[in-house]
């Protein structure tokens, strides 16, 4: 069965990462404008986890490392998330390891992360997806709709799960062994 020419792209896209043709930065932003095309949102954004500097004993920050907007346009500063802000999203997440919200600023179980980012940020409705490689969460996938409300379909949230278990894994494999060592959390387990 042939790939789909969607898919077929991002597939390149792994590959021309894997054989150094290009780097890290160029793969995520070029990863990440398929993927808002695809999810035909405003906005989509990586989010990986990170030591926080000032303390590592705390809980590890959720950082926004890459995200691209419909006008074309990158991230201009990270944005980093404690954990109290985040947890309620991960844990929305299961047991499915993807979730869409379709109007985020009244879904009680995203109540935390609206109130630290979501209503600052003008987003309306999130879809998010777990970033999963043997059983250790290294981050979210997530689409954006911003200024308005919308709704999520079966298929988009699919398709989303499906891009970032090939964002992880493409991830794993370009960084190596760095990136195995990288900051991370248990998989939630499956209630």
């Amino acid at each position: 069965m042939s790939l789909s020419p969607f898919w077929n792209q991002v597939q390149e896209l792994g590959i021309a990462l894997a054989q150094g043709h290009i780097d890290g930065r160029n793969f995520r932003q070029q990863f990440l404008v398929l993927t808002r095309e695809r999810m035909a949102c405003s906005r989509v954004s990586l989010w990986r986890f990170r030591e926080d500097e000032e303390d590592r004993q705390r809980p590890l920050l959720l950082v926004c490392k890459a995200s691209q907007h419909e006008n074309g346009s990158i991230l201009a500063r990270e944005r980093a998330l404690r954990a109290d802000q985040y947890r309620d999203c991960l844990a929305a997440l299961q047991p499915m390891g993807v979730r869409g919200s379709d109007d985020c600023l009244n879904d009680p179980l995203l109540h935390t992360l609206a109130q630290a980012l979501l209503e600052h940020a003008d987003v309306r409705s999130l879809a998010c997806a777990a970033l999963l490689v043997n059983g250790r969460n290294y981050g979210l996938l997530c689409a954006e709709q911003l200024g308005q409300t919308r709704h999520w379909t079966r298929q988009q949230l699919l398709d989303l799960a499906k891009l970032a278990r090939t964002i992880s894994l493409q991830v794993v494999r370009g960084g190596g062994r760095q990136h195995m060592d990288a900051p991370s959390l248990p998989a939630l387990p499956t209630p």
